[in-house]
């Protein structure tokens, strides 16, 4: 499976504005500047978007830019420096809780690209129980994920379901499901969940792709 299968936290808010500054406060305005182009390049150039994350960086440190910084460090697969910032925020007393937990997220989806499965297996349980953390459904699928990709299928559909029952409208998670349980040819059950999901999103069209390789095997 890609590593980018896992899902990352794509950090687009300013609420979480604290910590120390690097350089005089004069420069904030600037750094935001900077941030928000970050954001606004992200989708179709994320090495364009480091580069206006780095100048934002060098002009005052926002906390939420470094741990943006360390995930588009993780989107252009340069994993070993990406891991290297998300244990300097995550270890750093001044980074804010919600902030941290959202980092932490995104840290395991870097652990499992390097191949350290049980380290991200470990953060993500352990933010399914923490309080700061506002998506534990985001780390149940990523457990369903990981699940599957070292082939533990029965946990992954466990991890997947308990996503669901977070979030009822998580459409991701459905979706999963429903491979998870074609592979085990699971044909009945998969088409409950897969039509589960077309009744939330109509016009998911790998979702009929799967309904149709569930009709043929049905018949």
């Amino acid at each position: 499976m890609n590593s980018k299968k896992f899902i990352l936290l794509i950090l687009t808010s300013l609420a979480l504005f604290s910590g120390c500054a690097s350089k005089k406060k004069s420069n904030s305005n600037l750094a935001y500047n900077y941030y928000h182009q970050a954001l606004v390049a992200v989708e179709k150039n994320p090495r364009e978007a480091l580069n206006l994350i780095n100048k934002s960086l060098d002009n005052y440190v926002i906390p939420r830019a470094k741990v943006f910084k360390a995930t588009l460090l993780f989107q252009i697969e340069e994993y070993q420096e990406s891991l290297n910032l998300f244990e300097i925020i995550i270890n750093d007393k001044n980074t804010p809780e919600a902030l941290r937990a959202d980092a932490l997220n995104n840290y395991a989806c870097a652990l499992q690209a390097s191949d350290k499965l049980d380290q991200a297996e470990t953060v993500w349980k352990n933010l399914t129980t923490n309080k700061h953390y506002i998506s534990p459904e985001l780390a149940s699928l990523n457990l369903g994920l990981l699940n599957l990709k070292k082939n533990n299928l029965k946990d992954s559909i466990d991890f997947f379901n308990k996503a669901i029952k977070i979030s009822p409208d998580y459409i991701d998670a459905y979706y999963w499901l429903t491979i998870v349980l074609i592979k085990l040819k699971e044909w009945k059950p998969a088409n409950k969940i897969v039509k589960e999901l077309l009744s939330l999103a109509p016009e998911h069209d790998k979702a009929k792709d799967l309904l149709n390789e569930i009709n043929k095997n049905l018949k």
